[in-house]
């Protein structure tokens, strides 16, 4: 932990707080709106989507 939790992930964490609460309602609804592996094709693909990017991102070497 030495190092790791500072002011800089705090303040990141609050940021990005108020958008983890509808998200983890809309991700429950969705999940029973789509029953069977489809929802979890849902979020694997876009989680492929999202490491992709980053690997883009990270070889452009553009900084966030």
């Amino acid at each position: 932990m030495k190092g790791l939790l500072g002011w800089t992930v705090l303040g990141d964490f609050l940021v990005v707080l108020p958008a983890v609460v509808p998200a983890i309602f809309l991700g429950r609804y969705f999940n029973h709106r789509l029953r069977g592996e489809r929802f979890f094709g849902y979020v694997y693909w876009g989680l492929v989507g999202i490491g992709v990017l980053l690997v883009v991102l990270t070889v452009m070497g553009v900084k966030g």
